[in-house]
């Protein structure tokens, strides 16, 4: 019986929910707006029915790519001036939004928020209350 040479297949990094998400970002970097799966699993060398081991739906995709963007707006200084930390929230969002304008419309109203977005809004109302607003004003 022949002996069958195996042509060595190349190896890709496993799949992650961090490694699919992140691949989702930047796909809609590139292309301007959330990717469908077949396209984000095409990116990965994976079949899109494989996405679903990380994600739930195109949805879970979304509030999970959304915590991404928000997770580089990063947190605000507890010690600052609440004008001030609203100046720089207001600015650091403007810039990171300038990078993921797909998100613009998507980042409010999460059904399922994620951490970094939950610490955004933590961070904001905390920020607005030491600042002496009342509840009703911050809501």
């Amino acid at each position: 019986m022949p002996s069958e040479t195996k042509t060595p297949r190349k190896r890709r990094a496993p799949l992650s929910r961090e490694r699919v998400m992140t691949a989702a970002v930047g796909l809609a970097d590139e292309a301007g707006e959330v990717p469908s799966m077949r396209v984000l699993a095409k990116k990965l060398g994976v079949e899109a029915m494989s996405l679903y081991n990380y994600v739930s739906n195109k949805v879970d995709l979304i509030d999970g790519m959304i915590d991404i963007v928000w997770e580089e707006v990063g947190t605000l200084d507890p010690d600052a001036h609440w004008i001030d930390a609203m100046r720089d929230r207001a600015h650091k969002i403007r810039e990171v939004l300038r990078l993921h304008p797909w998100a613009i419309g998507l980042m409010e109203g999460r059904h399922n928020p994620g951490p970094a977005n939950l610490q955004h809004h933590h961070d904001v109302l905390g920020c607005l209350r030491r600042g002496g607003l009342y509840p009703a004003a911050v809501a």
